[in-house]
């Protein structure tokens, strides 16, 4: 691969998602984030970018090619994958009605399936990302213990397809939001006014039931991470205040607003303490 002049480059960024694509399939588990993009460096954008238009998702720092990037890769292993994710979600779908709660052993479904175990840990690894699980397995690494159970959402649709295109169009309309492709009240607002470069803690006060009201009807979430400086009185008393104002927290603050423009916005809610709001983010993908 050339390195990406452009942020988004999509011949870049296909074969990015077809190269993820292959090691999920080849592994039949998420590809780790930080050490693939240690070995890509001069795509980390185009990553970023992928991330932000939910076209790669990460899931306890790994990469899985999201349904959006699945489909929009839009060839014979996607097609084959589709297949594959419905033969499943039909299994799991009849299961939940027949036992509710009870979930099930996913070497269990793989026989159910007359699937290969990898074939079935690869595919539940594509499927968890739409919102219909009561409780799974944090992997599907363990054969004799890997579980999987589904919530009562997945009888919110016969099929398969049906969930994952409203999932595709959940994920489209967040990027779009956050890609200033439409307006969004949570995208401006009042700001700090000591510093002028993050919003005010009344604003996120604002912006977290916005989110909350657009995404919680459709079981997305909203996640809000809480960040102070450590020793910070340490730097006031040995550099003062003014100094540690104009300078360390400046800097921190700008550093902020770049690290989550892409993805939320970033609130200051006092001298050394900041929130961040990420709008369709897991806990992991906060973390």
């Amino acid at each position: 691969m050339k390195p990406a002049g452009l942020r988004f480059d999509e011949a870049a960024a296909r074969e990015i998602l077809r190269e993820i694509r292959e090691i999920n399939m080849a592994r039949g588990c998420g590809v780790e984030a930080k050490r693939y993009r240690a070995g890509h460096e001069d795509y980390r954008a185009v990553l970023d970018e992928l991330e932000t238009r939910k076209l790669l998702r990460r899931d306890q720092d790994k990469y899985w090619v999201s349904l959006n990037g699945i489909s929009l890769l839009d060839d014979t292993v996607s097609n084959e994958l589709f297949d594959r994710f419905e033969k499943l979600f039909s299994i799991l779908r009849e299961q939940y009605k027949a036992n509710l709660d009870a979930g099930l052993l996913v070497a269990d479904l793989a026989s159910m399936a007359q699937l290969s175990y990898e074939s079935t840990a690869e595919s539940l690894g594509y499927m968890v990302e739409i919102y219909c699980w009561g409780s799974r397995s944090t992997s599907f690494d363990d054969p004799l213990n890997a579980r999987i159970s589904p919530s009562e959402h997945i009888l919110d649709y016969k099929t398969f397809k049906e969930f994952a295109a409203e999932a595709q169009r959940e994920a489209t309309n967040f990027a779009n939001h956050v890609l200033g492709l439409v307006d969004s009240p949570a995208q401006s607002g009042e700001l700090d006014q000591k510093s002028g470069i993050l919003l005010s803690a009344r604003q996120a006060g604002k912006d977290f039931p916005f989110w909350q009201s657009k995404l919680g009807p459709k079981n997305l979430p909203v996640a809000v991470v809480y960040l102070d400086v450590d020793k910070f009185k340490d730097l006031n008393t040995r550099f003062t205040n003014k100094i540690v104002d104009d300078t360390v927290l400046i800097d921190l603050q700008q550093h902020l607003v770049e690290i989550t423009s892409d993805r939320g916005k970033t609130y200051r809610h006092g001298g050394d303490e900041f929130i961040i709001i990420l709008p369709n983010h897991s806990l992991e993908e906060a973390k």
